[in-house]
């Protein structure tokens, strides 16, 4: 029975991880070939959201500061402070990281 359990947990561990890299490589298609500056800031959102979930906290930054350049360019404020607001969860995430200033 503990090795049917160890077999199952590693399947899980297996295709989720799968399932993360499958959501990353299509996001960075999008972000590519996407054509407005939206689609661009919507494709980084949703990266900087998978990143951060899966705690890699400066590459969320990253993709942070491309879309704070692309909402400066529009023009949108609120938007921008959405942005602000999510590189400093990050750097709250990562406290020991030193990038953060």
């Amino acid at each position: 029975m503990k090795k049917i359990l160890t077999i199952l947990f590693s399947f899980f561990i297996i295709f989720s991880c799968l399932a993360v890299s499958r959501k990353q490589d299509s996001l960075l298609n999008v972000l590519s070939l996407a054509k407005s500056d939206t689609a661009k800031i919507s494709a980084l959102i949703s990266l900087n959201d998978l990143f951060y979930s899966e705690g890699n906290f400066e590459k969320a930054r990253s993709y942070c500061n491309e879309a704070i350049k692309l909402y400066h360019s529009v023009g949108d404020m609120k938007g921008l402070s959405g942005m602000y607001n999510n590189i400093g969860n990050s750097c709250v995430g990562n406290i020991q990281d030193n990038s953060c200033s």
